[in-house]
């Protein structure tokens, strides 16, 4: 093992598969730059931690998908080996909600209360001597899953073989207090929204900044006058707030495994039927049209921006997401050599394209195929037969419809034949 990028079916130290330790109340890492194996590794006693396996084990691939569908937010997992009577990890909580599932051998864990209940960040090593008696303690046997909340303190020891279990963990910076943060950053950012801004939130700051505590009622007005806002626009800016989390997730998530990929059949005509497959790989986003400003009342000094109008419907796809880069960090996400690029560029060419822009007038249409009926393209909800070809050409492009063929297709020259 090396430092690296995971390449082939090796997995590399450092990147994809950490080494730690916990003794004497300390947590030890595997220093980079040796030649190591995994059984020398087990040997001295440190905990191997596998990052993001889904990323080349086909059943994990196909379990993560499957929970980030019923979900609806992005799902990471680790796999831990612990040699017999040792432990890896200091006692810390996570910022995420966990699902331990013990694989093989058995596993003593630790439980302490939450501090700070539901946290929204990573506690770092903590203290052993300092937490006191555990509030609960449980060995894990191969088959048992162990749910633990965000902020719940823990630490887990081998018992007399090796363990192997893994974590499942989702709801990573899921929280109203991150629909909040997105809510400002619309309101903020997008040209309809901005105008719609109460005064207070729009001020310059001071020249000076020193008088903290006159930034500190500065704060509290922007949020009183922000809440207000919200009580007039609040279903414009939540649906953008939520639409920013939910495209962060569809771009990040896995896409499904191949084998649950359904054959879509040949390209649509009139007489054919369409079905709706793949569906929780899809969403549908309702949002402002950015180019669209809002209308300003001078009597009322007051934004109007709920025009039906303004919206427009964007279809976005997860079908063509990269497996290999799932849930890791950035720095891993690196260029990959020309080859790998150009075959890369032509496989997304073949997928079509990830997303579709309709305007607001398409949402009967959409609703029809998402409810995942079986309809002939003639008895799509649009105006004409052409309409309803090029929409039917569009989400079979995108993966969305497979086609049921109704008739035998007559071929170019029989047509011909029938014409003349």
């Amino acid at each position: 093992m090396t430092d690296g990028k995971l390449s082939g079916n090796h997995l590399l130290l450092g990147t994809d598969i950490l080494g730690a330790k916990f003794e004497k109340g300390k947590r030890h890492s595997l220093a980079d730059g040796e030649e190591w194996t995994v059984q020398s590794l087990l040997e001295q006693g440190w905990t191997l931690q596998v990052h993001q396996p889904q990323r080349f084990e086909d059943n994990l691939w196909r379990l993560c998908a499957s929970l980030e569908s019923s979900l609806g937010c992005l799902v990471g997992c680790n796999a831990y080996i612990t040699p017999e009577g040792h432990q890896g990890l200091a006692p810390h909580y996570d910022d995420v909600s966990i699902f331990c599932c013990q694989i093989s051998g058995r596993k003593r864990w630790k439980l302490y209360s939450a501090n700070p209940p539901l946290a929204n960040h990573c506690s770092g090593d903590l203290d052993s001597e300092s937490l006191g008696v555990p509030l609960q303690e449980v060995e894990m046997t191969p088959g048992d899953v162990l749910y633990l909340p965000r902020g719940v303190i823990h630490q887990a020891i081998g018992t007399d073989e090796t363990s192997v279990h893994l974590t499942i963990s989702t709801y990573q910076r899921w929280t109203f207090g991150d629909l909040a943060l997105k809510a400002v950053e619309a309101m903020l950012s997008l040209p309809p929204l901005q105008l719609a801004l109460p005064d207070i939130a729009r001020e310059s700051l001071p020249v000076t900044q020193g008088n903290v505590s006159n930034l500190s009622n500065g704060i509290i007005d922007a949020f009183i006058a922000l809440g207000a806002h919200m009580e007039n626009y609040g279903n414009k800016i939540a649906m953008h707030a939520m639409n920013a989390l939910k495209h962060d997730f569809m771009e990040n998530r896995l896409p499904p495994h191949p084998k649950q990929v359904a054959d879509k059949g040949p390209c649509p005509e009139l007489q054919d039927t369409i079905e709706a497959v793949h569906r929780n790989f899809f969403h549908l986003f309702k949002e402002i049209c950015t180019d669209v400003y809002p209308r300003y009342n001078e009597k009322t000094r007051t934004v109007d921006i709920s025009g039906r109008e303004d919206l427009q419907l964007r279809l976005v796809s997860s079908l063509g997401n990269q497996r290999d880069s799932h849930m890791m960090p950035p720095s891993y996400i690196s260029n990959e050599d020309e080859y790998e690029s150009e075959q890369e560029e032509e496989e997304e060419e073949d997928e079509g394209d990830e997303e579709i822009i309709f305007p607001q007038s398409y949402e009967s249409v959409v609703a029809q195929l998402f409810k995942g009926n079986p309809i002939q393209v003639k008895n799509l909800l649009l105006n004409d037969n052409e309409e309803k070809i090029s929409f039917a050409t569009l989400v079979w492009n995108l993966g969305l419809v497979k086609t049921i063929i109704q008739a035998p297709r007559k071929r170019k020259a029989d047509t011909h034949k029938t014409e003349s």
